[in-house]
């Protein structure tokens, strides 16, 4: 199954779960899941580095983002929708999770049963479970948010596995010297500059990506985005 139909098969399995996602005309609270597709990308040794230019090729990946009721937005990594069941039969009320020591805590609270759906993306990473987003989530407007991907974060894509020799060892195994690093903090800023009407139900704009620390010269990626609401809950758990 390809990475957009099983996207497209999770988002109706949410969609069902939350029930009708319908919001106030100009309300766009809760949890939104969409596919990013670079297109291209800039050239460092060009005469205009900073300016992204067509790739022969595009990828895409997923994004999740959640809007809360003061419309603060903030950047998931992965968001779990539980039922929490009430004191009588057949009450109760949906969970956002995007903690895991927070979904832990719940799940306890059901003997660990799985009762939840899931979405989740490893397009990006960062040092705990969420990230604040900065401007609006609304046609017209932009929204950014800047990542710091520490050299010790295991997902740092100098210590991917085809990158033996970036370790921070010499050839015999010992620590390099201080300032011999191998491993370099990567900065990242995502900016969503959304179109100025919705397409129905979906959101969609530009995007462009900085990338500081794979090379001397900042990285500029950019592409296009859409976002679609999966659950209007305002809350996400703590």
């Amino acid at each position: 199954m390809s990475t957009e139909r099983l996207m497209s098969s999770l988002l109706l399995t949410l969609v069902i779960l939350a029930g009708s996602t319908a919001a106030r005309a100009g309300d766009y609270t809760g949890l939104w899941t969409g596919m990013v597709t670079v297109d291209a990308v800039s050239e460092p040794s060009s005469s205009q580095p900073e300016r992204p230019t067509p790739a022969a090729g595009e990828f895409t990946f997923p994004v999740l983002l959640h809007v809360d009721d003061k419309d603060r937005i903030t950047l998931l990594k992965e968001a779990v929708m539980l039922w929490r069941a009430g004191a009588a039969e057949g009450e109760g009320k949906y969970l956002l999770v995007a903690d895991r020591q927070v979904l832990a805590r719940l799940l306890s609270q059901t003997d660990g049963r799985p009762s939840g759906r899931r979405l989740s993306t490893a397009a990006y990473d960062f040092e705990g479970a969420t990230r604040v987003v900065r401007g609006d989530l609304a046609p017209g407007k932009v929204a950014w948010v800047n990542l710091d991907v520490p050299a010790k974060l295991p997902t740092n894509p100098f210590r991917h596995v085809f990158h033996p020799d970036h370790d921070n060892r010499d050839d015999a195994g010992q620590p390099l010297p201080e300032g011999k690093d191998e491993v370099f903090a990567v900065e990242r800023r995502m900016e969503w500059k959304f179109d100025q009407a919705a397409d129905g139900p979906e959101l969609k704009g530009a995007y462009r990506e900085t990338l500081t620390g794979l090379h001397r010269t900042p990285v500029q990626v950019s592409g296009r985005f859409g976002l679609r609401r999966v659950a209007s809950l305002s809350t996400l758990e703590r």
